[in-house]
């Protein structure tokens, strides 16, 4: 079957690039507690990379949590028990991360000067953007491929043409604001 696919492998190894730049050694991860294959693929992805630039999450550092403002805010939490605070936070979505900024910053933690976030963007790009501080975020092209599926459907129906499947990737971007600036 024809599909569009998220290209995210340069936009997770300009991320980590830029956090092995800044000399983030001690990071935290807030995962989703749910497993879909494409969000697995992510977080593989991410790990590798990272680890590729020396930057090794430890399991004391990942916090599993749904994908939901409450888990990033509980999450959060978690965090500030730690004897070690983390240099930054790493988010598997947007919301994650939004509730996490929430309880940080209310219990005076400043970002970004004490702790950095960068976060996937998989909602509403006006979320991220809009939140305080605005986010970091490897944005999901959500938007570019459902035009880029649809499309495809549009050019297969007036042409009828059915061919063999079509594959087609649309590239994530990097988008450093106040949680992580450059």
């Amino acid at each position: 079957f024809s599909n569009v696919q998220a290209e995210e492998e340069s936009a997770i190894r300009d991320a980590a690039q830029l956090l092995s730049d800044k000399g983030i050694r001690r990071p935290a991860l807030i995962r989703c507690s749910h497993s879909y294959i494409a969000y697995n693929q992510r977080y593989r992805t991410l790990a590798e990379t990272l680890s590729r630039f020396g930057i090794d999450i430890s399991n004391d550092y990942i916090i599993s949590a749904e994908d939901r403002y409450e888990s990033g805010a509980s999450a959060a939490r978690q965090l500030l028990k730690l004897k070690q605070k983390p240099d930054a936070l790493i988010t598997m979505t947007d919301t994650i991360a939004l509730g996490a900024s929430y309880v940080l910053t209310r219990e005076g933690i400043r970002i970004p000067e004490d702790l950095q976030i960068l976060s996937f963007a998989i909602g509403d790009p006006a979320l991220s953007r809009f939140a305080t501080p605005s986010l970091s975020v490897i944005e999901m092209p959500t938007k570019a491929m459902a035009e880029t599926a649809a499309s495809m459907a549009i050019h297969r129906i007036r042409s009828g043409i059915i061919t063999v499947p079509e594959s087609h990737r649309v590239r994530n971007r990097l988008i450093l604001r106040e949680s992580c600036p450059e």
